[in-house]
């Protein structure tokens, strides 16, 4: 049986001959003066049967029908004419049908340039689920381009590293007013003020799904490393997983990442005292915590300090009081980010940056993995996709997760807006494979004029080549001979290298899947009428910038020393850590109501929740 589409075919070809017949029949009946209103499909064949011996009549019918069948004949001829491949390709940039086709004039979507259409200049926005990767140097309008335009656009929740924190001052206070809940995670405060993120907060409460949790964090803080044995690795995430376990088995001590560097510190002899004391005791220890904590004690003495250096090393940013504090609580829920519209910014300062790139990696890693493990399609709450604003991508390190998974976070919601210098910084960490597996998972790559030769090579080789005719001419000198002439094929790039690195400050250029690539302006969102309207400026405020909660290492410090001194019955080191804590702290913080020796540790576990929050009890 004939499809739909094939019935469709068929009556167009028919329509095609009638209508090709009925005028042939008109020019037939014009050309010999009669009443070209007698006109129809038959009319050629009649004439044909009757006067088709006579020599004008054959003469008039053919040109009839010649005239009357040429748009078919072009049309099949067309259709049957072999096209001529270009001998060095047929490079050229994308007109406007092939841009619209390509999804860049959607509504909505990650904002990566602007284009003029006629008179009028339209935002090139790339919608679906697909990642997007920047490539350009050093102080070329990356943020005011890329970053901040997409702050000030983008409609569902977005993390962003947020370097200088010039991305919250400018983006956070419209992001608010407009349904946002947004967050400023600074991870080094100089002024005390962050909202907080407790990693360990996410362990599930439940026995069976726990330790999992806890490895993978341990996964995270202790990857194998290329140049060294796995066995110091694999040996410190065995001494994490028992630590961890420990502090949730042994209320009312914090879990947090502070407290675990606190509880390995107190050293191996104090650790061995504690097993002791729970074995003897009500409140007995699993058997995952005994058997983890019990390998790592029986190791021998050299080995174990060698354990012990891998695991401080990796957590020695926790040794601060004031990451300490940051990491002891929670203000948001990295759970919720796709439920409910959110704004994360993870500040830190350029002099931090390389310092704290560990623990910028490992929020990275969670917030990924956290949001890895249902589908949008399993969880109707799942509304809203979340934009990862990767600026500096290569200064936080290797993130694991994404070297291993990036083919797959598009389909939980996850998009990626990566900002690197050049490929040479991914082929640096991640290696020549792994870079070119994160590249090739970018459907979009937004190109600035580059300034390193080799990286203007490597762009103008990904536009193509296209065929140029050469025509040359030449005659003989004694001019008794003729003219010659000669055309011949030639390759030329699409840009060349020196053409891409004169490209201007104002221009870019998309590279993207199944669409050729797209020339196009660079946008500034402090030049753009739309944009400047909803971003805050230096002169100009607009929206007021959300509050951000302080937090108080100094009151932390005591407080969770008391509890621990508390629940050890160690009253000497109770007033040793006030003395401690009074001589050497000189902050701007108001000094915390001192605790007495004898308050219960009730009250003082009471105390510590009111700095740290509830959640690290439930």
């Amino acid at each position: 049986m004939m499809s739909k589409r094939g019935w469709v075919i068929l009556s167009s070809i028919i329509g095609v001959l009638i209508a090709s017949l009925w005028f042939s029949g008109v020019l037939f009946l014009w050309f010999a003066n009669l009443d070209v209103k007698q006109s129809s499909p038959l009319t050629i064949f009649k004439y044909a049967y009757y006067f088709g011996h006579q020599k004008v009549t054959q003469f008039y019918l053919i040109l009839s029908v010649t005239i009357g069948f040429a748009p078919v004949i072009a049309f099949v001829a067309k259709k049957l004419k072999t096209k001529k491949q270009p001998l060095y390709g047929d490079a050229k940039f994308a007109d406007t049908k092939q841009i619209n086709q390509a999804g860049l004039l959607a509504k909505s979507g990650i904002v990566v340039g602007k284009k003029r259409f006629g008179l009028s200049e339209q935002y090139l926005q790339f919608a679906g689920q697909q990642h997007v990767l920047m490539s350009a140097p050093t102080r070329s309008g990356k943020g005011v381009g890329v970053v901040i335009p997409n702050l000030l656009s983008w409609q569902d929740s977005v993390v962003v590293l947020d370097i200088k924190q010039e991305n919250w001052c400018i983006s956070s206070g419209f992001r608010s007013a407009h349904g946002q809940k947004c967050f400023l995670l600074n991870l080094a405060p100089r002024n005390y003020q962050s909202h907080r993120w407790n990693p360990l907060h996410y362990i599930s409460n439940d026995p069976s799904f726990r330790i999992n949790d806890i490895q993978k964090i341990g996964q995270m803080l202790f990857p194998n490393l290329d140049n060294e044995a796995p066995v110091w690795q694999a040996s410190a995430r065995s001494l994490w997983l028992g630590l961890v376990l420990y502090l949730i088995e042994s209320p009312p001590l914090p879990v947090t990442m502070g407290e675990v560097l606190r509880l390995l510190t107190q050293g191996d002899e104090y650790l061995a005292q504690q097993l002791e004391l729970r074995l003897d005791s009500n409140v007995t220890l699993s058997s995952q915590c005994l058997l983890a904590l019990k390998e790592y004690l029986d190791t021998p003495e050299r080995t174990r300090g060698s354990v012990r250096k891998s695991f401080t090393s990796a957590l020695e940013l926790f040794y601060n009081p004031v990451i300490d504090a940051v990491t002891a609580g929670n203000d948001f829920d990295l759970r919720r980010i796709r439920q409910q519209k959110m704004s994360i910014y993870v500040g830190v300062t350029p002099d931090d940056l390389s310092r704290l790139s560990p623990l910028i990696n490992l929020f990275f890693q969670q917030l990924i993995d956290l949001n890895t493990r249902e589908l949008p399609e399993q969880n109707p709450q799942l509304e809203y996709q979340v934009l990862l604003l990767l600026d500096e991508f290569a200064a936080i390190g290797k993130v694991g997760i994404l070297s291993k998974g990036i083919s797959y976070v598009a389909g939980y919601g996850l998009r990626l807006l990566t900002i690197i210098q050049s490929p040479a910084q991914l082929r640096e960490i991640y290696g020549h494979d792994g870079a070119e597996t994160l590249m090739d998972n970018h459907a979009l790559q937004i190109v600035f004029a580059p300034k390193n030769p080799k990286v203007a090579r490597e762009i103008s080789d990904s536009l193509g080549t296209s065929t140029i005719n050469n025509r040359s001419r030449s005659r003989q000198l004694s001019g008794k001979g003729g003219k010659s002439e000669s055309v011949s094929d030639h390759g030329r790039a699409l840009m060349l290298p020196q053409e891409l690195m004169q490209m201007g400050a104002d221009n870019a250029i998309l590279l993207l899947e199944n669409c050729p690539p797209v020339k196009c302006q660079k946008l500034r969102w402090y030049q753009d009428r739309q944009l400047t309207v909803r971003g805050n400026q230096p002169d100009k405020n607009h929206y007021k910038i959300p509050n951000i909660p302080k937090v108080t290492p100094k009151q932390h410090s005591i407080t969770v020393t008391q509890i621990r001194c508390a629940e050890d019955g160690d009253t000497t080191s109770v007033e040793q850590s006030e003395a401690d804590n009074s001589a050497t702290s000189k902050s701007s913080q108001p000094n915390p109501e001192p605790i007495s020796q004898k308050t219960p540790i009730n009250d003082l576990v009471t105390d510590f929740k009111n700095v740290v929050g509830d959640e690290n009890y439930e």
